[in-house]
């Protein structure tokens, strides 16, 4: 994969983490949540998401946004502000 979205790929992870560490949950809260919404997580499953050892899904990454209330539109922005940087 091109560099370029390998930092992409990054940046969300630690964007995700924060956004989680900000509400005060844990990655089993985490987990817990998203299983409640259908997803078969745990919080092994959130752990590889915060490492970069496990893709999400388009599904799994707007239920993140939304569990963890994040503007789908302002949480991309700031990647694509970020990414327009390296250009």
């Amino acid at each position: 994969m091109d560099r370029k979205y390998v930092a992409i790929e990054h940046l969300a992870e630690e964007r995700l983490r924060a956004a989680r560490r900000e509400r005060g949950m844990t990655q089993i809260d985490l987990a817990d949540q998203m299983a409640e919404l259908g997803f078969p997580w745990s919080q092994p499953t959130v752990a590889r998401v915060e490492r970069g050892r496990r893709r999400l899904s388009l599904a799994e990454a707007h239920a993140l946004m939304d569990i963890l209330e994040q503007d789908q539109s302002n949480f991309y922005r700031r990647i694509d502000t970020l990414d327009s940087e390296g250009d």
